[in-house]
């Protein structure tokens, strides 16, 4: 297994790390295995699935698996993350991995679309509440980055050239860039920044982090012809800015 070979060479580093494999639909196993953690500083909430399909036929077992990992899974972790960071009093961070998606709408992606913006909802809120304990509760939202998960849809060219010419710097995100991002919202110098999301984006398409006013946000956007525009706004927004579609009924 990957995490268990990752664990390895970080003992072979003189690191600690240990690899537990667990399924995190099941909310018994998830409580358990938070329980036994003598130290529980950070989590990185980062399971999640996508299937693009077209809103008339999505179908239920699509809709169901979605839900089920990337909204159901990802309160039940972060729960159980948070109930043992309390019961320790140390504080602690929570960053849950979610997308562009979470802020935005995309054809063939309604079902995907739904969990990121609950994933977001539920970030914001706990972070208000988790606050007083000292629990720090983040998400991290990039575009499209080079993972197994994207390769099938970046494999297409006309997609992936679609992909590009929307990004400045001309090139993917990498997933050292997130992983970068996750760190520092991970590490303790973090304490000093205000909670919640954090989506802006580098011109490589990369998240990178910014503090911001309270009721104020930059979110990446699209015109109603597919010009990208960033639009930085206090609540209302422009109602008529919306994510941009590809030909083909693809979004990024």
């Amino acid at each position: 297994h990957e995490v268990q070979a990752l664990a390895d060479s970080l003992n072979a580093a003189g690191l600690s790390a240990e690899a537990r494999t667990l399924d995190v639909c099941d909310s018994r196993a998830v409580t358990a295995l938070f329980e036994t953690l003598a130290r529980c500083d950070a989590l990185v909430n980062n399971a999640g699935t996508n299937k693009p399909q077209p809103v008339l036929e999505v179908d239920e077992a699509t809709l169901d698996t979605l839900l089920d990992i990337n909204v159901r899974a990802a309160f039940v972790v972060a729960q159980a993350a948070a109930r043992r960071m309390t019961a320790l009093g140390r504080g602690g961070a929570i960053i849950t991995m979610s997308s562009q998606m979470g802020h935005v709408g995309a054809a063939r992606r309604s079902v995907y679309c739904m969990t990121k913006h609950a994933v977001e909802g539920m970030t914001k809120a706990m972070a208000v509440e988790l606050a007083p304990q000292g629990i720090r509760v983040n998400t991290v939202a990039p575009t499209f980055v080079e993972t197994p998960m994207t390769a099938s849809f970046l494999d297409d060219p006309v997609f992936r050239h679609w992909v590009l010419e929307r990004i400045p710097a001309g090139r993917l995100a990498a997933v050292d860039e997130v992983a970068a991002a996750v760190a520092f919202l991970a590490s303790p110098g973090r304490q000093a920044w205000p909670d919640r999301a954090a989506d802006a984006r580098s011109p490589a398409g990369a998240p990178i982090l910014l503090p911001r006013p309270a009721r104020r946000r930059t979110t990446a956007l699209h015109h109603a012809d597919g010009r990208p525009a960033v639009c930085q706004r206090a609540f209302p927004c422009d109602p008529d800015r919306r994510a941009a579609t590809a030909p083909d009924g693809r979004s990024g």
